[in-house]
């Protein structure tokens, strides 16, 4: 599935890890980017709406209640038609 590059947002994980959003997409995960952990170094991760890191710990979610990553998803659901 294509990604629409996006300026990159940095995020912090649940779990503490530092990383960034960057990119959107159509589909469940709207979300793509990268986080930095301890044990695996750094790894692409895709979140969805609510913010759940898919096939990934917890650890790896994020709060979506920032105002920058609100905007993301709202333009990514806007872009590809998702309710």
């Amino acid at each position: 599935m294509a990604t629409v590059k996006i300026e990159p947002i940095s995020i912090t994980t649940r779990g503490g890890y530092s990383g960034e959003i960057t990119g959107i997409r159509n589909g469940t995960d709207l979300l793509n980017g990268w986080i930095e952990t301890p044990g695996a170094g750094r790894i692409n991760v895709s979140w969805d709406d609510s913010g759940k890191a898919r096939d990934r710990s917890e650890d790896c979610n994020i709060s979506t209640r920032d105002g920058e990553i609100e905007e993301a998803i709202e333009v990514a659901k806007k872009i590809f038609g998702v309710k």
